[in-house]
């Protein structure tokens, strides 16, 4: 019964855990160890546990205050959702209202185009999964990350897909 409650109380607190260790962050503009732990503070404070698109809040609170941060884009797939994941760096001043509603507008846009529309591309996905098991336009990855910065950028973002550091 101990150990029940004990693993309970290790997988809510995983839920109520810090959204800045999931969202990785870069400072831009020489901030000191003081600002970045404040910003870090208020930004989590901009995005408590249980708030839907936790992640994006965070993110863009993050990027408004100069930081590049990490956005995760869902993106069409005939096995569900997927998600592609950006760096995105502001060049200009921008509110966290902005880059939220920014980095979702761009999202559709790239979702709109790996949806398969009726006819040739629903043929090209259903010949495509049968060869490679996956649908031949949503495999185009380049695709999906030019339609992504093609779309961000316009706006005031420098946008580059998201590589784990080793």
């Amino acid at each position: 019964m101990t150990l029940r409650v004990i693993a309970l109380s290790f997988v809510l607190a995983g839920c109520a855990s810090s959204v800045a260790v999931r969202v990785p962050t870069v400072p831009l503009v020489g901030q000191t160890a003081a600002q970045i732990d404040r910003d870090t503070q208020e930004c989590e404070a901009a995005a408590p546990a249980g708030m839907d698109d936790r992640g994006l809040a965070y993110g863009a609170c993050m990027i408004a205050r100069g930081y590049r941060a990490w956005v995760e884009v869902p993106i069409w797939s005939l096995w569900g959702e997927n998600h592609t994941a950006y760096m995105v760096t502001p060049v200009n001043g921008v509110t966290a209202r902005d880059v939220a509603a920014d980095v979702r507008w761009c999202g559709r846009v790239v979702d709109k185009m790996a949806r398969p529309a009726l006819g040739t591309r629903v043929g090209m996905a259903t010949v495509g999964v049968f060869l490679t098991g996956v649908p031949f336009h949503a495999a185009d990855t380049e695709a999906i990350d030019r339609t992504y910065r093609e779309c961000m950028e316009p706006r005031g973002y420098r946008v580059e897909v998201w590589r784990p550091e080793r």
